[in-house]
C-alpha cells in the first residue's frame, strides 16, 4: 500500500475521533484524553492496541495527523486536517451520536464529582467544584455548536435529496446513510433520553450548591448561570434537531418506505422506456383492459373495438348502430329541496310530511322521499314546529318502511 493510501486509511479509521478533536477549543487534547477517546470510539481495542493507534496518528506520513507538544503532553490536530473536517462539517458531515454521548458523559461525570465533593465528610474543595463547573460550561457550549452544525448539515442533505438532477439510486443510497446517522440522534432527544436524565441530575447538583450556606455567593451565582446555560442548551439541542428532522423526514420516507407493486412496476417500465424506447414495452399484448377500469366510461366500447381492429390489422367490418331518439328513458329529476321546504313552510299545517312529499312526487321512490323530508327539516331549521305521531307503514314499489309520522305546524 502506498504512503498516501496508508495516510487516507488512518483518516478513515479515526474519522469520528478526529472530528471530535476538530470541535475542541484550539483543536487540542491531552495525550491521556486522546487515549480515552480512542477507547470510547473503539471499545473493542485493548490497552496495547489503543497505544498503537495513538502512535500511528502521531507518527503518520507525509505529516503527523496529531502533533505532539512534548512540554504539555498534549496533541494538536494538524491545521490541514482541521480545515478538512470543518469543511466536511459545514457541507456534508452530521456529527455522530457517540461524540454527543462523550460530551454528555463529561457533564455527568463533572456533576457526580461535584456532588461527591459536597457530600464528603471533610471540608470540600471549592476550587475543584469551580473547575468541574467550567468543564460543564465547555461541554454545553460544544453541544450547542454541534446542534447548530447538525441543523445546517441536515438542511444541506435535504437540498441534495430534493435535487432531481441527481441520479435516483444515488439519492436513495444517500437517504439510507442519513437515516442510519439520524436514528440514534432521534433516540437521544426523546423525553426519557440519557441527555435529559443527565441534565436533570446536574440541575439537582447545582441546586445543592445554591442551598448550601457554607458555599460562597460567587460560586452560587456561577451555579445559577450554569443552570440557565443547561436549560438553554437542552432547549436548543432539542429544537434544532426536531426542526431538522421535520424538514428531511418526508424525503427520507419517499426513498426508504416500502414501495407498492405499482410503483416498482412503473419504475421498471420507465427504465425500459429510457433504454429501449416505448415499443419495447409491447403494451398491446401485455395490458388487459377490464370493464372495471373504466367505471366513468371515458372511452366507449365502439372506440375500443376500433382500436383493437386497427392494432390487429383486422379486415372485419365494423358497423355502428344508431341510437333511437324515441327510446324510452327512466330519468327522474331530483326533488328540489329549496322549493319544497319553502312550500312546506307556507302551509298552516302538514299532518304527515313524508306522505305529503310522496303524494307531491309520485314518480320518486321511498328513499328519495325520505331523504327529501330530512333535508327539508334541516332547511326549515325549527324543530319546535315538528310534531311526532304514531308509527305508520310507508311503501312504494318494492320499498317498505315503518316509522313514526312527523307533522309540521306553523
Amino acid at each position: 500500500m502506498s504512503r498516501n493510501a496508508t495516510f487516507l486509511t488512518i483518516l478513515l479509521e479515526n474519522e469520528e475521533l478526529l472530528a471530535s478533536i476538530a470541535q475542541e477549543s484550539e483543536h487540542r487534547v491531552s495525550l491521556s484524553n486522546l487515549k480515552e477517546r480512542i477507547s470510547q470510539f473503539n471499545p473493542e481495542l485493548n490497552p496495547e492496541q489503543i497505544e498503537k493507534r495513538a502512535n500511528k496518528l502521531i507518527n503518520s506520513e507525509p505529516f503527523p495527523i496529531l502533533q505532539l507538544i512534548s512540554q504539555d503532553s498534549d496533541v494538536v490536530l494538524h491545521e490541514k486536517i482541521t480545515e478538512l473536517f470543518l469543511w466536511l462539517s459545514n457541507q456534508l458531515y452530521i456529527v455522530h451520536d457517540k461524540i454527543i454521548e462523550t460530551l454528555v458523559e463529561t457533564i455527568n461525570l463533572a456533576s457526580e464529582e461535584i456532588r461527591n465533593e459536597i457530600n464528603s465528610t471533610s471540608k470540600f474543595n471549592t476550587h475543584l467544584i469551580s473547575i468541574k463547573m467550567d468543564e460543564m460550561f465547555r461541554s454545553l457550549s460544544q453541544l450547542r455548536n454541534i446542534s447548530e452544525q447538525n441543523k445546517r448539515a441536515i438542511a444541506t442533505q435535504t437540498q441534495n435529496l430534493r435535487d432531481k438532477n441527481v441520479d435516483y439510486e444515488y439519492r436513495k443510497l444517500t437517504a439510507g446513510i442519513i437515516e442510519d446517522h439520524l436514528e440514534p440522534l432521534r433516540m437521544m432527544i426523546n423525553d426519557d433520553s440519557f441527555i435529559v436524565q443527565v441534565i436533570d441530575n446536574a440541575e439537582i447538583t447545582l441546586g445543592i450548591i445554591r442551598g448550601n450556606s457554607t458555599i460562597s455567593e460567587e460560586l452560587k451565582s456561577k451555579s445559577m448561570r450554569l443552570s440557565k446555560d443547561m436549560a438553554r442548551t437542552s432547549t436548543k439541542t432539542r429544537e434544532d434537531h426536531l426542526s431538522a428532522f421535520k424538514s428531511i423526514q418526508p424525503f427520507l420516507d419517499a426513498f426508504l418506505k416500502k414501495q407498492t407493486d405499482l410503483v416498482v412496476g412503473s419504475q421498471k417500465a420507465l427504465n425500459l422506456m429510457n433504454e429501449f424506447g416505448v415499443k419495447h414495452l409491447n403494451i398491446p399484448s401485455r395490458i388487459t383492459l377490464l370493464k372495471g377500469t373504466r367505471a366513468n366510461n371515458i372511452f366507449s366500447d365502439a372506440a375500443f373495438k376500433k382500436w383493437f381492429i386497427r392494432v390487429n390489422k383486422s379486415t372485419d367490418d365494423f358497423e355502428l348502430k344508431p341510437i333511437s331518439v324515441e327510446q324510452a328513458t327512466s330519468y327522474v329529476p331530483s326533488i328540489p329541496i329549496s322549493r319544497l321546504s319553502e312550500h312546506i313552510s307556507q302551509q298552516t299545517e302538514v299532518e304527515d310530511l313524508l306522505l305529503f312529499i310522496m303524494e307531491k312526487y309520485p314518480k320518486h321512490g321511498l328513499r328519495p322521499c325520505i331523504k327529501a323530508m330530512i333535508d327539508c327539516m334541516v332547511k326549515i331549521n325549527n324543530f319546535h314546529q315538528l310534531e311526532f305521531g304514531e308509527i305508520k307503514p310507508y311503501s312504494r314499489d318494492k320499498d317498505y318502511l315503518e316509522v313514526a309520522s312527523i307533522g309540521y305546524a306553523r
